[in-house]
């Protein structure tokens, strides 16, 4: 629950709602004759105060402008959102004429309104023309809706519906066997690229009407009593009369029926009409159906609960969710209530919050037969839910209740999170982030921001959130969620960085590096430098180092403590992406070529990374944050992470070396990798740890055969595991035979107490590695 309009807020009654095009303000209107605005977090962003309850209102195409009637007066209300003016449109064209539908193009500035004389009023914003259409029904137009050529469907209870051009002119009128509402249009693609139109509307609340538009008449108007291009869906009894229909997916329809099923329908020519999947949704009543082809679901809402099905496989439920409002929730605090069933014990249940109704039906479908306790309704009204509607990105839903309250709902978080050395941020609400060390969710802590960002960066005492090209800064130490420092900067922010005392915000093609706190007083640089004269491509922060990347193939180490460029090194191709070490004496580098290197500004070597995998489809590097595994790190892509070691002992051949893989699981972003276990962020804004399988190794070796111990060796002498942990291994295979030895001569012992007592020979004999074992183990006591 994102945040709640109480009754109380809006006065009792019905409720209208509405989602702006391609934005997240919320139009609500109510019985209390006004229209409110109100913006993702629950603010009022403008009030508009109307002359009666408001009957319908729509959002033309581009979000601008809200078309609202109402039921007093012929006056239309244009409301521009962006200038705030409200202009009245006067659509009577004759006396005692009241506006009783509309609806706006999708493809231009076209605004069609339906009234109750069966006259219908067409007006073209952009010009200001006005086009009224005396007699288009016999009796009131009680629906209208347009498709993308700019016809106008309008439907009447006397039973038509007409088909109308842009200028009013009647192309079609449909005589149907019930009176027509919900009218929709929808799209079927054909073989060879063409597209059938077909209109959809509810008859007499219990048939669906279904007429192909694409083939039009040409030397005649006609009336359409048994058109070969119509037809009539009957359904099951039991369904109930039908609440809704929606179309989604190029052809399907989702209808939903009043006892709670929920139907799928195909109108492609070779399976027309029939049910492709249905499902009793909800056990009393089901009140609206949506669809947000963006997000890829269909919602429905029935008895007090949101359900969101995956609009490629509708047998997976993606969420489902309770819907309270303040006056349900009053009626339905109620003393503790007791069930007495025969043979069982007592069960005691508090009527809660969020589940004060379906707890209520739990003992009956483990086999208890009870009553339901006093003082709670069986189904209370104010909780009858009777709209949903969500925004064009699928993010927020907003279900209005017929008690007049209205509930928004965040159906997926904006998947947002960094990290440095052994710390985490994640975004974990619109405008909360949690704090994690090493991914422990017991310690974390909760800062409350002031805007929705578009990224964020955490130091060991900071984070760092960005929207557009501003900056706030929030101590987490501190304890409060008033922010420490802010900042605006030239461009729109790309990424930010930080450590303990320095942030750096990457803008396009440049970075601007200074101190976290103080500024204006403390050194400041934008990088590359002017004299340079070329673009940034990469960059990173480390304790020590900023570290950089330019167009002409330079990678930078910039001293924080210098402040001065302390190192430079020229590749033979533009490199990318850079991910140095907490220290930024190693950096994993990744260029055009997708090759993959790991550089140190110690001695400018260069080590090419063994080619595993597709190198093309890498994506980042991390390196292990804990001291003994400091040698470690990862290379990951969307399906695997594949594990390195930095050998840096003299007698090894190799300089990097390949551990093994593990699978990562899928919508998995790995962001820090601390005592073998990777930490992710998943595709809900939440944390995941995956333990590296080069990691999963069994420490207790008392028990083990022979093959087990030789099977840990070599993962043993790679991984560099602690040295008491190494002897403990050695002091069983000094009994093992040659064949288990195989695995210590290949390794040759790349480790700093093997150096000591195998000097630099490359191959071991049998009874030498014996000796040199048992030498070993005599050094136990001072390697310990």
């Amino acid at each position: 629950l994102l945040f709640r309009i109480t009754e109380e807020t809006v006065g009792p009654g019905k409720t209208c709602i509405a989602w702006r095009p391609n934005g997240n303000t919320l139009a609500l209107a109510s019985d209390n004759k006004s229209v409110v605005l109100y913006d993702k977090k629950g603010a009022i962003i403008d009030v508009l105060d109307v002359n009666g309850n408001v009957v319908d209102m729509a959002w033309d195409k581009e979000g601008d402008v809200l078309g609202i009637i109402v039921d007093s007066s012929a006056l239309a209300i244009l409301w521009n959102i962006n200038t705030r003016n409200a202009e009245q449109l006067d659509t009577a064209t004759g006396a005692k004429e009241l506006p009783l539908c509309l609806a706006w193009s999708a493809v231009s500035p076209l605004l069609a309104i339906g009234n109750s004389n069966g006259n219908l009023f067409i007006y073209n914003q952009q010009m200001s023309r006005k086009i009224p259409v005396l007699g288009k029904h016999q009796r009131k137009i009680t629906g209208v809706a347009m498709t993308k050529q700019d016809e106008i469907l309008c439907c009447s209870d006397d039973n038509t519906i007409t088909v109308s051009s842009a200028d009013g002119e009647t192309i079609r009128t449909m005589t149907v066997s019930g009176e027509p509402n919900d009218l929709q249009v929808g799209e079927v693609k054909r073989p060879g690229g063409n597209v059938d139109v077909i209109l959809s509307a509810v008859l007499g609340k219990k048939t669906l009407y279904l007429a192909t538009l694409s083939e039009k008449p040409t030397e005649k108007l006609t009336t359409d009593t048994e058109n070969e291009n119509s037809m009539n869906l009957q359904f099951q009894e039991k369904y109930g009369t039908i609440v809704a229909h929606v179309w989604f997916n190029d052809g399907y329809m989702i209808v939903g029926f009043e006892k709670g099923f929920v139907v799928c329908i195909s109108a492609h020519p070779s399976e027309m009409g029939q049910e492709i999947f249905s499902v009793a949704e909800y056990k009393t009543y089901l009140a609206a159906v949506a669809v947000s082809p963006s997000f890829g679901k269909i919602l429905t809402v029935g008895d007090n609960q949101i359900k969101v099905r995956e609009m490629r496989e509708l047998n997976d439920i993606f969420v489902i969710m309770e819907v309270d409002t303040e006056k349900a929730l009053e009626q339905c605090r109620s003393p503790i209530a007791r069930v007495q069933e025969q043979g069982r014990r007592d069960y005691t249940w508090t009527v809660t919050r969020k589940k004060e109704i379906a707890l209520l039906d739990i003992l009956p479908r483990h086999g208890c037969v009870s009553k339901r306790p006093a003082g709670v309704d069986a189904q209370p009204k104010c909780l009858d839910l009777s709209q949903v509607e969500c925004s064009l990105d699928g993010q927020l839903v907003a279900v209005a209740s017929r008690g007049g309250g209205v509930s928004v709902y965040l159906t997926k978080m904006p998947s947002m999170g960094a990290a440095y050395g052994n710390t985490m941020a994640v975004l974990s609400s619109l405008n909360q982030i949690t704090y994690l060390t090493e991914g422990d969710k017991q310690k974390g802590v909760t800062i409350n921001i002031a805007i929705e960002p578009s990224h964020i960066a955490v130091g060991p005492y900071h984070i760092a959130v960005a929207t557009n090209n501003r900056v706030w800064v929030y101590n987490v130490t501190a304890g409060n969620s008033q922010s420490v420092a802010e900042g605006e900067y030239l461009s729109s922010v790309i990424d930010m960085q930080l450590n303990d005392e320095f942030i750096c915000v990457m803008m396009e093609g440049k970075a601007r590096l200074h101190r976290i706190l103080n500024s204006d007083s403390g050194p400041a640089m934008t990088f590359p430098e002017q004299a340079r004269n070329s673009r940034l491509v990469a960059a990173a922060l480390s304790n020590h180092f900023f570290v950089f990347t330019t167009e002409a193939n330079y990678l930078v180490f910039f001293s924080l403590e210098e402040w001065c460029v302390v190192s430079e090194y020229r590749h033979t191709t533009l490199i990318r992406q850079v991910c140095p070490d907490q220290e930024g004496l190693r950096v994993a580098i990744f260029d055009e070529r997708a090759q993959n290197w790991v550089y140190s500004p110690v001695d400018d070597s260069m080590h090419k990374l063994p080619a595993v995998g597709s190198a093309i489809h890498y994506k980042a590097a991390l390196w292990e944050t804990f001291t003994i595994d400091r040698d470690t790190f990862i290379v990951y892509d969307n399906a695997n992470i594949y594990v390195y070691l930095l050998n840096r002992s003299p007698i090894e051949d190799e300089s990097v070396i390949y551990i093994g893989s593990t699978k990562l699981p899928f919508a998995h972003s790995p962001l820090m990798l601390s005592k073998g276990i990777v930490h992710c962020l998943t595709s809900s804004g939440k944390t995941s740890g995956v333990l590296l399988d080069s990691h999963r190794t069994d420490t207790v070796l008392e028990g083990k055969s022979p093959l087990v111990v030789r099977l840990c060796l070599p993962i043993f002498l790679e991984m560099g595991r602690k040295e008491s942990l190494k002897l403990k291994l050695f002091d069983k295979i000094c009994n093992i035979n040659h064949p288990f030895l195989s695995a210590f001569t290949r390794f040759r012992i790349p480790h700093m107490w093997s150096t000591r007592v195998c000097g630099n020979y490359p191959t071991i004999h049998l009874m030498r590695v014996r000796s040199l074992l048992k030498q070993a183990l005599q050094l136990k006591r001072s390697v310990i």
